[in-house]
């Protein structure tokens, strides 16, 4: 009889010995007032306490004048498995007793034998008490008698020997018991974690596993269960019970309960077992889905309206634990908090409003003030951060004679930082589109179409491994050009991963042959050329909307100059030739620089008079608040509170234009805003507009301030200089002479050895500025020699300045000497008393801290240095 399969522990049946031979008394004459049952197997049949007397009966219906006695006798052999008989006694007249002894015979000899072998079976005879329940199963039917033995070499056959008699029973009843009416269950336990908690079972899905959430055991469900386990094993024969335990590791096991026998047991145990699971244990539920705002607001703000839903099902010893998202709970309760916990979140009320835009990265900063301040309020906060990037105008400086001679290469070198930096592009406009370059990385610019010419830089085999599975498209327009080798052939994919619609790989390259210069002007505006007429009539002939292409510069031209005029200048000859509005950019790699400067020079050539010098991009935010509360007037009162805090946290301010500013200084000054999240934005009039965190923004502006006093002061000093001329000694410097034809005005550094670095950092921002400069180790055999030229001594303060045995002489011989003193501290220390008498009420500037703390001092600086040099003149 074949069956489901089920899992279940291998254990080994109880050994049950093979049957023995029939053993027949051979006598001459033969008793028949006495039958004796000594066969094996038959003696089973007794061991049923209803088959003696069914059998009486039956033997008395057919002969009726007979008597029959049963007793159990003391066996022969002391071979025989069992070690008694059955003797039945009969009397009445000698036909009678010869006619039932004859019966009785006959009977024994309808025993017949079925034998079961299917998987159902096997996994049943595991079980070491199978055997004697399947039997209880068959002696507990009425007119059923049946003997059951396990066979073969694992005991994993079942044997059942029957009565071939319809009075005795029908081979059809035994089938349909081992089909139907015996059962074998597992319900594996939810694993035990560190003794309390229970993680969801991952077993078999044919094992009963109760609920699919994790549990929780009480004290008193684990004694109910093994006590109801013991009474059903003890009651009743025709089941049986087994509660393993399987230890994974020292903190984790597993429980099963292993279940055999009859169906109507079985199943009775089972709802027994899940009342008892349902009342006395503990299970993990999850709530219905909480919104994340929800969340939040029970978890710092409503935790006390959870307590009062714990406190009502405390004597069930309910737990909400908001934080999981779930609650421990009996089955019975679930739906009881699950409905309490629904009434609370619809009392909360909400509202949604957004703040101010924010710049740069301003908005993540004050995420957590936010929260903050909706926490205090008691109101959960949900954040929402929208994203996105404005350009915004750098302007052109007009350059004047008196502007153009304020450059240091201090200045230089920080405008060309910011210039190269992915946030400036160099943009050119024409009557329908426009030109940029910018320094990037080709594979996440925001353009439609990519084009790549062939380079040497391993670009094109860069591209295609981010890019991932790109696919050839077939070409849709230019089919004239079928040759491969004609020059530029384009070879069209889909962008895949990258951020554009379309990338085309073209076979043109600068190096495509030996040519001259002409041959390679002419080299490149046939690519640029055909690439933009690609382009358009691809946008006229699919369905496909571009806008924009960024070309990929190659960097292997050895005329570089040629290569960006001639790419910026074909480019604005198309766009207007086709009066296509057309974005196209040209990308060039960071290590590219000097290219890089070869295409700012190219554009600048094409740009108008109205155009800007460049433009930056600057990302955007934009913060959606949301707020949840139990009380309306906490809504009210949160939403003003947090607006008025982003009003107090940004601040907007205006300064005048960039007069008299070249270009490197109004560079740096966007760098210097730029760095400290502040956005300046040009108004129509050309005024300044600063926008970001308050003392950022101030900073901006004392910045703006110092700068443009010192651009005034310098401009005086020229207009003096060129009224009246005088002779001036000039001290060369011991750094690099300055890149400035400004008036050289003779500094002495005056410095001791442990503030080396600091001091020579100092001379070199001042020799770049265009001072003659002497940078002097106090002691030094021709120290007052060089004060004798100098007209400004500056000395760089430190304690072990102050503690030199020569620096009180030789600030002595400064004073006597009547040279313009500035104190500068290197290091934070107080003052000596011998140079507060010498120096009295003298400003001092502090030079040491951050980078920024020393370029804002350092103008400070600059400025008090010209404006003595102002005074002198």
């Amino acid at each position: 009889i074949d069956s489901s399969k089920q899992e279940i522990l291998k254990l080994p049946s109880p050994t049950i010995s093979p049957d023995k031979d029939q053993i027949t008394d051979i006598t001459t004459s033969i008793d028949k007032t006495k039958y004796l049952v000594n066969d094996n197997t038959h003696i089973q049949f007794f061991k049923n306490p209803k088959f003696g007397p069914y059998l009486i009966e039956y033997l008395q219906q057919k002969i009726s004048g007979v008597k029959i006695k049963i007793e159990q006798s003391s066996s022969i052999n002391d071979e025989l498995f069992s070690s008694f008989n059955y003797i039945l006694y009969l009397s009445g007249s000698n036909q009678d007793i010869e006619s039932t002894y004859d019966e009785i015979n006959n009977l024994f000899q309808t025993v017949k034998i079925k034998i079961y072998k299917s998987l159902r079976v096997r996994t049943w005879l595991r079980n070491p008490t199978a055997v004697s329940i399947i039997q209880a199963i068959m002696d507990n039917e009425n007119n059923l008698f049946s003997v059951c033995q396990s066979d073969g070499k694992y005991n994993d056959i079942l044997k059942i020997f029957y009565f071939n008699n319809e009075k005795f029973n029908y081979i059809q009843n035994i089938d349909n018991i081992i089909q139907s009416y015996i059962r074998k269950k597992i319900i594996t336990l939810p694993s035990i974690v560190d003794k309390n908690m229970i993680e969801k079972s991952k077993k078999n899905t044919k094992h009963d596993t109760q609920s699919g959430y994790s549990t929780k055991y009480t004290e008193q469900y684990q004694n109910k269960l093994k006590e109801m386990i013991e009474n059903y094993n003890e009651e009743n024969n025709m089941i049986s019970i087994i509660l393993n335990e399987k230890i994974y590791n020292k903190v984790r096991k597993q429980q099963s309960i292993h279940i055999f026998g009859s169906i109507k047991l079985v199943n009775e145990f089972i709802q027994n077992f899940q009342n008892l699971a349902d009342k006395d244990t503990f299970t993990v539920f999850k709530f219905n889905p909480i919104t994340s705002i929800q969340m939040e607001y029970l978890t710092n703000i409503g935790s006390k309206d959870l307590k009062v839903i714990e406190k009502e099902y405390q004597k069930e010893n309910a737990k909400i634990r908001i934080r999981y998202d779930e609650f421990y709970a009996p089955e019975n309760l679930k739906n009881d908090i699950e409905l309490s916990m629904n009434t609370l979140l619809s009392s909360l009320e909400s509202i949604t409003f957004e703040c101010m835009p924010l710049y740069y990265d301003i908005a993540d900063k004050e995420i957590l003030h936010l929260k903050n301040i909706a926490h205090k309020n008691r109101c959960g906060c949900e954040l929402i951060l929208k994203k996105n990037l404005k350009l915004y105008r750098i302007p052109k400086a007009i350059e004047t004679s008196s502007t153009i001679n304020f450059v240091s290469r201090s200045l230089i070198k920080q405008s060309e930082l910011f210039c190269s930096s992915p946030v400036v592009s160099q943009q050119a406009k024409s009557s329908n589109g426009s030109i940029e370059v910018l320094i990037g990385d080709i594979a996440v610019q925001k353009a439609d179409v990519l084009i790549i010419p062939l380079v040497s830089y391993g670009l094109k085999q860069s591209l295609i491994e981010r890019a991932g599975n790109i696919i050839r498209q077939e070409q849709q327009v230019d089919k004239t050009e079928k040759d491969k080798n004609s020059t530029p052939f384009f070879i069209e994919t889909t962008a895949s991963n990258l951020t554009y619609k379309i990338v085309l790989f073209s076979n043109w390259s600068p190096l495509k042959a030996a040519m001259n210069d002409d041959n390679l002007v002419e080299h490149i505006r046939k690519f640029i050329s055909k690439s933009i007429k690609y382009v358009i009539m691809k946008n006229e002939q699919s369905d496909i909307k571009i806008e924009s292409i960024a070309f990929a510069v190659p960097d292997s031209c050895k005329n570089e100059n040629i290569l960006a005029e001639e790419m910026i200048h074909e480019t604005k000859q198309q766009i207007e030739l086709m009066k296509s509005p057309l974005k196209i950019s040209f990308i060039i790699l960071p290590d590219q620089q000097t290219l890089y400067q070869q295409f700012l020079t190219a554009i600048q050539k094409v740009q108008s008079n109205d155009d800007v010098y460049a433009v930056f991009s600057c990302p955007m935010s934009t913060i959606t608040v949301n707020l949840i509360s139990s009380n309306n007037e906490n809504l009210t009162k949160c939403k003003e509170k947090i607006m008025n805090h982003m009003k107090r946290s940004m601040v907007k301010i205006k300064l005048d234009e960039f007069k008299d500013w070249n270009q490197y200084m109004i560079n740096v000054f966007y760098k210097y805003c730029y760095d400290r999240c502040v956005l300046l934005k040009l108004d129509d009039d050309k005024r300044i507009r600063l926008i970001g965190p308050i003392n950022n923004v101030y900073e901006a502006k004392h910045k703006y301030l110092l700068t443009n006093a010192l651009i005034q002061e310098k401009i005086h000093i020229q207009q003096l200089i060129i009224k009246i001329p005088r002779s001036r000694s000039i001290i060369q410097p011991q750094r690099t002479e300055s890149i400035s034809t400004s008036a050289c005005y003779n500094i002495m550094l005056s410095y001791c050895q442990e503030d080396s670095t600091i001091s020579h950092h100092l001379g070199d921002r001042l020799i770049d500025e265009g001072f003659s400069v002497w940078i002097d180790l106090i002691g030094s055999n021709d120290s007052f020699l060089q004060i004798n030229k100098s007209e400004c001594i500056i000395l760089c303060i430190s304690e072990n300045y102050i503690e030199n045995k020569f620096s009180q002489n030789t600030v002595e011989y400064m004073k006597q000497m009547g040279k313009h003193i500035i104190l500068v501290k290197v290091q934070n220390c107080i003052l000596s008393d011998w140079l507060q008498q010498l120096i009295p009420n003298e400003i001092y500037f502090q030079m040491f801290g951050s980078e920024n703390y020393f370029d804002l001092q350092y103008d400070k600086l600059l400025l008090k240095i010209v404006s003595t040099q102002y005074s002198s003149s």
